[in-house]
């Protein structure tokens, strides 16, 4: 949050793409408070639709909006043993951390080309170190009893493996990831009471 505040105090444009307007907004009035500055804009996309996703990309696109640096920080943890399916018929934990993060970053790919050093940075999870990439279940179908942490790890070693593909196919642009650190969350929560 501190960078996101500097970046704005030094004369930087914050577009939030959030799933909830009720959060979005409480993010929103807690970012313009701390760095006194009304140049932050905010989105409502649900990033486990792809097609809301793609709308939102392309009203970006056509809007001529500059984009420098692209942050995914989008993730959900379906707690507990039930598979759980989006409106579009997708596993809810592929369809926000992996298809909702690729449709977002390949579709503003031609944004960031045009700008000068830009960067991609995909926040991933220390969950992802207990999961080798699995290409035969993208979407959990094929687990005996779906387990939600093993879904959201295996998620976020996805995002890696995508993160390093990007790197290599898209060179005018920086990619990184990174593990935020632990937090004291409901997941690492689940996880512990194992």
């Amino acid at each position: 949050m501190e960078f996101v505040v500097f970046q704005i105090k030094t004369g930087g444009t914050v577009h939030m793409v959030c799933r909830s307007k009720e959060r979005g907004e409480e993010a929103l009035k807690d970012l313009q408070e701390k760095s006194g500055s009304s140049n932050i804009h905010l989105h409502l996309v649900d990033m486990s639709r792809p097609k809301a996703i793609k709308e939102f990309v392309e009203k970006f696109r056509s809007n001529g909006t500059p984009l420098n640096v692209l942050i995914n920080n989008a993730g959900v943890l379906m707690s507990g043993d039930k598979r759980t399916l989006t409106e579009d018929g997708l596993e809810t934990t592929f369809a926000t951390n992996s298809l909702g993060v690729h449709i977002l970053t390949s579709g503003l790919i031609p944004v960031l080309e045009n700008s000068e050093d830009p960067r991609v940075i995909i926040i991933t999870s220390g969950g992802m170190l207990v999961q080798k990439l699995d290409l035969s279940d993208l979407q959990f179908e094929k687990m005996t009893k779906f387990d939600g942490t093993m879904a959201y790890s295996q998620t976020k070693r996805q995002e890696v493996i995508m993160t390093a593909m990007y790197a290599k196919q898209y060179p005018k642009v920086h990619f990184s990831t990174c593990h935020p650190g632990w937090a004291d969350t409901a997941g690492m929560i689940y996880i512990n009471n194992e």
